[in-house]
């Protein structure tokens, strides 16, 4: 650690973990972003999250074969950015600027980085990642798959589940005879146990996709709080 700024954060799954500043916790977490931290507000710890202080995956394996970008799209993209359908039928223009590549076989683009809601066995997530644009660069759903991540979508892939967690409900299905909807609402506890509509995925939302949970995608709706809420089927 710096030892350089005051601490204020700890993380609740790193092994002997120590007070860190802010700087310190994310560059500490780097490999290991779906971590739970704490922040100390001056009477006690309360929950925080690695993408409030910046915190980016960065899916880029070969940083000096990227395409170079111009600054004004990297201002653009920011952290917000999303996965989104390109507009401009401009597929077969030799002359177009390198930071809107378009991968091969499809009609869009994607910008440098885009928010996606990460499914993990500590807890669901929205991170911040950082695509890579090279010349050759995969689809960012292969991008996910090697970064042991498995989209929900490989069009536009907005949420993702950690290989960790599909293992994790496989095994409990398995042994403990867990049902999706019941292995999803302890994820949900485990992220927020005192407000659970504010976690960002929907449980059943989540099932929904899934024939033999007995729910289908029709009316959706949002809770108070924005959360889509899906109706069970009759």
């Amino acid at each position: 650690m710096c030892h350089i700024t005051l601490g204020t954060y700890r993380c609740t799954d790193c092994f002997r973990s120590c007070i860190m500043c802010d700087g310190c916790c994310v560059s500490s977490h780097l490999t290991s972003p779906f971590h739970r931290i704490q922040k100390f507000n001056g009477d006690f710890f309360e929950n925080a999250d690695l993408e409030q202080l910046g915190l980016v995956i960065d899916l880029r394996q070969h940083h000096h074969d990227c395409i170079p970008t111009s600054q004004h799209l990297d201002d653009l993209a920011g952290s917000d950015a999303d996965l989104s359908d390109d507009e401009n039928d401009n597929d077969n223009d030799n002359d177009a600027d390198p930071a809107q590549y378009q991968p091969s076989g499809q009609n869009r683009s994607y910008l440098p980085r885009s928010n996606l809601i990460i499914v993990s066995s500590t807890g669901i997530f929205k991170r911040s990642m950082k695509w890579c644009r090279c010349a050759n660069a995969p689809e960012p759903y292969v991008q996910l798959l090697r970064a042991k991540l498995f989209p929900a979508s490989f069009m536009q892939p907005s949420t993702a589940f950690t290989f960790e967690v599909l293992d994790h409900f496989h095994l409990d299905a398995l042994e403990c005879k867990t049902a999706a909807m019941n292995f999803m609402s302890k994820i949900v506890r485990i992220s927020n146990e005192a407000f659970p509509g504010k976690v960002p995925v929907c449980i059943l939302n989540s099932i929904a996709v899934h024939p033999s949970s007995g729910y289908d995608i029709g009316p959706v709706s949002r809770t108070p709080e924005g959360v889509p809420r899906v109706e069970r089927s009759s």
